[in-house]
């Protein structure tokens, strides 16, 4: 017997998923494993969504009273099953939001824990006819995408949907609290390693269903759910009764990021799920069609969910980011400044430097060229002396003697 959790995220095909489930369910295809029904004896694909918030109600103290009989309607339904021999299969994206904060998370999953066919749940351990219930029989299962810029960019646009709003990528990562995040669709929704971890604090086997490597294969990831989670008579990697056919068609949507900006939040995402590497040595984490899920994890340096959601906010220059962000920059800026002025201080006084050994060397050159006219006048000086000496001695034949009288005496 096993209790599996279909756990999301949102926008990673869950909904699909969780569709498929319910329609096997209700024309008993599912093999042993049961879809729970509601209180009103119906089986709804969303159903357990409404559980999920029960849950986050109860740990915030605002449970209604109808919210606490319908929780008391599933532990009875959980431990009738489960006493029948019955394996349960439940899911909801909201199960995702275990991210959002470490108390948030531990609070959902206790509150989910609560409930399961414990023995003080009813579970009598003692008849051989019924199964002791432990952690070991529950499975986590969570769909991951491995462009997690394309996650966030869909959960981006599932929340403008879901609020109404012209509310743009940039609003939507720029309107985020990195160090207290929105509860439902925030930025922490789409780090499925990050519940991987949540859930394995709490004991639970994970199993992580790798959409790229599911693809890779020529698989989808709804049917692999059914086929290699749940067990279901498959052919060729998909169930063999299928009750329908593909119902959700991803839409085209413009990306209004640039390419420059998304090939950064790609880095810091997978930096981001670097920081869960460790879960590769864990032996009750499993990833089904493993592709590259910790490919980065050579060459990025791990950082934590708060520092990344700064790092994106950077990279799209968002108007009021943390003043932590902000200091940083500041800090940053004014080393680039300094730096600059060091620079600039140091290429004028090497200009300088320049400009003086060249005045040096002119007015070295100008003192060389100022004796060379001297010596060269001197010895012109010298050279018409001589000359006319030369001229005066020919002229009277010695220089103090009187001239000789030149013909014939008469």
């Amino acid at each position: 017997q096993r209790f599996v959790l279909l756990a999301g995220p949102h926008k990673t095909a869950s909904s699909e998923t969780q569709l498929l489930i319910t329609k096997l369910s209700k024309t008993n295809l599912t093999e042993n494993f049961v879809w729970p029904r509601t209180p009103n004896g119906n089986i709804y694909f969303k159903q357990y969504a409404g559980l999920i918030n029960n849950l986050i109600h109860e740990a915030n103290n605002t449970q209604t009273k109808k919210e606490k009989k319908s929780k008391l309607f599933y532990i009875n339904e959980f431990r009738s099953l489960w006493d029948q021999k019955k394996s349960i299969v439940i899911g909801a994206e909201l199960l995702g939001t275990v991210s959002i904060s470490p108390q948030f998370g531990e609070n959902l999953i206790d509150g989910l824990l609560a409930m399961m066919p414990w023995e003080e749940n009813g579970n009598d351990a003692n008849n051989v006819y019924k199964n002791h219930f432990s952690k070991e029989h529950i499975t986590v299962v969570l769909n991951f995408r491995m462009s997690r810029f394309d996650h966030l960019y869909s959960v981006s646009n599932q929340r403008k949907k879901m609020m109404k709003s012209k509310e743009t990528f940039h609003d939507f990562v720029c309107s985020s609290n990195c160090s207290a995040p929105r509860y439902k669709l925030d930025l922490p929704v789409t780090n499925t390693l990050a519940q991987a971890a949540q859930f394995r604090r709490k004991g639970l086997n994970v199993v992580v269903i790798d959409m790229e490597g599911v693809a890779r294969d020529g698989l989808d990831a709804t049917h692999t759910v059914a086929c290699e989670v749940l067990d279901l008579p498959c052919l060729n990697g998909e169930v063999k009764a299928k009750p329908i056919e593909k119902v959700f068609s991803p839409k085209e949507k413009k990306i209004t990021v640039n390419n420059e900006e998304r090939e950064k939040l790609e880095k810091i995402l997978q930096s981001l799920d670097c920081s869960y590497s460790y879960l590769r040595s864990d032996k009750n984490f499993t990833i089904l069609h493993e592709s590259s899920v910790f490919r980065s994890c050579d060459h990025y340096e791990p950082i934590s969910e708060e520092q990344s959601c700064e790092k994106m906010k950077d990279v799209l220059m968002c108007p009021h980011r943390s003043n932590k962000s902000l200091l940083h920059e500041i800090s940053a800026k004014r080393a680039s400044t300094i730096m600059t002025k060091d620079a600039q201080q140091q290429q004028l006084n090497k200009t300088r430097a320049n400009v003086f050994q060249i005045q040096d060397n002119y007015d070295s050159g100008s003192q060389e060229f100022f004796y060379c006219y001297i010596y060269l006048a001197k010895g012109l000086i010298f050279f018409f002396l001589v000359w006319v000496l030369m001229f005066k001695i020919k002229k009277r034949g010695s220089f103090f003697g009187a001239p000789q009288m030149e013909g014939k005496r008469s």
